[in-house]
């Protein structure tokens, strides 16, 4: 009997304990804030904080583009942070385990990411489940997935900024094929928001845009507005710019836009159409008129196409007749190509009124597949 009723008691106190731990509750969130897996580490954990997973773009268009390192024996998130915080960057993100970017700027079409911090779980980590080489412990983004750090210390890039005598307009759309403002300057490695404004200015425009980074576009507001129904939300305008990673130059297809009083004079009358122009081999062209082209890949010259922030009309022949080409077209302000044969010949629709984006004064086709076409002499 008395081994029975210790027996006994035994299950009455181990059915209590069971009954003492609370049951699950169905339908409430976990506690703010990732699970341990994904939360800063090192020296530098205080000074950052768990923005989320999210996929990025490569090769298209990275999310973070301010710096980078890879270690791939030995990369943690701890040394992520610090290289990041380094760089006075904003925004610290791992992937494929050992990949570490930096940038001010989320460049992503919403500018958040897919699966915020407070959802981050080892059952629930977005793609973000490469452990890190150098601590098993930590995950470390994945396959094309960020795993994304946002500094406590260190600001983000600006959407608006201070310009001389100037202003910020807001984000708008523009069209490649259609351009908001049509004087534009391409491929600019040292592109802030002041240096597009002074170079606009400076050939007589009062608007300014900086657009993808690296561009630069020009109008006048007497003739351009820019028009209410092209502004956009300031989400779409999410990229850093090429000489300063803290200042916002608009995205893919998006204009950050000023408008300044240096300058409101637009240039006035037709731009120069040198005719005819001699290379550096002494062959001399004729400019025989505005051409449609085509899409790729049915060019109207297919022998050579070049790229250019700095393309003016005599460049571009003189490096056409050097490769031997009967034919040297600009188009796009930017473009130059080549070719021996006119596989496409049509002045229809065609609109030639892009300034060259290495002389303002010189006219280097249109944006709508329209070229300025010049051809050797006979």
């Amino acid at each position: 009997m008395r081994s029975t009723s210790l027996i006994v008691g035994a299950l009455a106190f181990a059915i209590g304990a069971v009954s003492a731990v609370p049951a699950p509750q169905t339908g409430t969130s976990p506690a703010a804030g990732p699970s341990a897996p994904f939360q800063p580490s090192g020296p530098d954990a205080a000074s950052w904080q768990t923005t989320g997973c999210t996929a990025d773009f490569y090769p298209n268009s990275r999310l973070l583009r301010s710096g980078y390192t890879e270690d791939k024996q030995a990369m943690t998130v701890g040394k992520c942070l610090t290289y990041c915080g380094s760089l006075g960057a904003y925004y610290a993100g791992l992937e494929y385990g050992y990949q570490c970017f930096c940038g001010d700027a989320l460049n992503s079409p919403t500018g958040t990411v897919d699966t915020p911090a407070a959802q981050l779980t080892s059952s629930n980590d977005g793609g973000c489940n490469t452990v890190a080489p150098g601590n098993g412990a930590q995950r470390a983004g994945g396959p094309n997935k960020l795993l994304v750090f946002q500094s406590k210390v260190n600001g983000p890039a600006a959407r608006s900024v201070t310009i001389t005598n100037g202003s910020y307009q807001g984000c708008y759309r523009d069209d490649p094929n259609n351009r908001l403002l049509p004087a534009g300057t391409y491929g600019i490695n040292d592109n802030t928001v002041q240096g597009c404004a002074t170079r606009c200015a400076n050939s007589g425009y009062d608007l300014s845009a900086t657009e993808y980074r690296s561009e630069c576009h020009c109008g006048s507001s007497s003739s351009v507005g820019p028009p209410a129904n092209k502004k956009i939300d300031e989400s779409n305008c999410n990229n850093s710019c090429t000489g300063n990673t803290k200042q916002i130059c608009g995205d893919a297809s998006a204009l950050s836009v000023y408008k300044t009083t240096l300058s409101t004079t637009p240039p006035t009358g037709t731009p120069q159409q040198p005719s005819p122009v001699t290379a550096r081999n002494g062959q001399k062209y004729n400019f025989i008129g505005c051409y449609k082209d085509r899409a790729d890949p049915n060019r109207a010259l297919d022998g050579a196409a070049l790229f250019s922030n700095a393309r003016t009309i005599q460049g571009c022949i003189t490096t056409m007749a050097d490769r031997g080409f009967k034919y040297a077209a600009l188009e796009n302000g930017n473009e130059c190509r080549g070719g021996n044969t006119l596989l496409y010949s049509s002045t229809v629709g065609a609109t030639c009124d892009k300034p060259c984006s290495g002389n303002s004064a010189q006219t280097c086709g249109g944006s709508v597949y329209s070229m300025s076409l010049y051809q050797v002499a006979a």
